[in-house]
């Protein structure tokens, strides 16, 4: 067979392995493996970089791994409390829109407060998480539960369809829920768009997130990342998100009327893989700022950044939102 043969067969697989994949996990965020690969992306930069912090966040996990608690988020925002590595997490559906920020693909944001009523999207909670994390009036259990919302958080805006949305005859896509997607060759299964992009890291010959893991960090070993982390670069990879969005995922999804087929994986896992990558490096470097000894200025920073105030107006917040339950959420 010919290498085009192979790949079109590889490509194939990857689609029927994904269809699967949705039809037995609901669309949250990245899938599972994806969210795993990125707190195991940070927990390894972490423990080359500043073990301190790596020992502090696993401290206050009980010894569970940034991997094991990193889909956790997703399991709360219901209507259930869920078991995350043995720690045990009350359901949190005033969470629900702290998992994404909706950006019209029709807008160009130059600021993206008009994005993010009342703190209640993912740029803020980020943000609202790192300073819990280093709030010294927090109690134990409000800054174990803002480490595992970073680290969720973290990975969910770095998935292009948490940042941007669609609107037509004025409603909302939700991110793409609302597009279906059929693959070529599956029995013309409906799917979504947003769910086909959770699941769109799943890799060739479905490595583990270890693997999957090693493989991006060489990848950006051959990089030049110092421009990941400068700035407020919490609020810039949400734009990174909307843009991607904006210029690829929505314009293909128009182009193809909603038909995937082999060849789209191929062109689009590049892009999956570098959200991937920019997640841990990012999640790695607000653990440091949070937990390694370098937090005041770093915190002041990111409040003056996002335009709110430091300290323990975060924990307030939260505390906040949990007497009010959202009123939309991703699908």
């Amino acid at each position: 067979m010919s290498e085009n043969g192979r790949r079109r067969v590889l490509s194939g697989v990857v689609l029927a392995f994904v269809f699967l994949a949705l039809h037995s996990n609901p669309a949250l965020g990245w899938s599972a493996r994806g969210h795993e690969t990125v707190g195991l992306i940070a927990a390894d930069l972490l423990a080359a970089r500043n073990p301190r912090a790596l020992a502090a966040a696993e401290r206050l996990l009980g010894g569970a791994t940034l991997e094991q608690v990193a889909p956790c988020a997703d399991f709360i925002r219901r209507g259930s409390g869920a078991d995350c590595a043995g720690i045990q997490l009350d359901a949190e559906p005033q969470s629900r829109p702290w998992h994404f920020i909706d950006i019209p693909i029709s807008d160009s944001p130059e600021s993206l407060e008009p994005y993010c009523p009342g703190g209640n999207c993912v740029v803020d909670q980020i943000k609202d998480d790192v300073r819990a994390l280093e709030d010294s009036s927090a109690s134990f259990s409000q800054r174990q539960l803002a480490l595992i919302y970073l680290v969720h958080f973290v990975g969910d805006e770095h998935q292009p369809l948490h940042c941007a949305d669609e609107i037509v005859d004025g409603r909302s896509d939700y991110g793409g829920n609302a597009k279906p997607v059929v693959f070529e060759g599956s029995r013309s299964q409906r799917l979504n768009l947003h769910a086909l992009w959770d699941h769109i890291i799943e890799p060739k010959d479905k490595l583990d997130p270890s693997t999957l893991a090693a493989q991006l960090e060489r990848d950006i070993k051959k990089r030049d990342i110092s421009s990941w982390t400068s700035g407020d670069f919490v609020a810039d990879a949400a734009r990174e998100s909307f843009q991607i969005a904006k210029d690829d995922i929505y314009p293909e999804y128009a182009a193809d009327g909603g038909r995937i087929d082999a060849s789209y994986h191929d062109r689009m896992q590049a892009l999956a893989e570098l959200r991937l990558e920019k997640a841990g490096v990012r999640l790695s470097a607000l653990i440091e700022t949070a937990l390694g000894g370098q937090g005041p200025e770093s915190s002041q920073r990111l409040a003056q950044a996002s335009g709110l105030p430091a300290g323990g107006a975060a924990i307030g917040r939260r505390v906040d939102a949990m007497v009010r339950q959202a009123a939309w959420s991703r699908q």
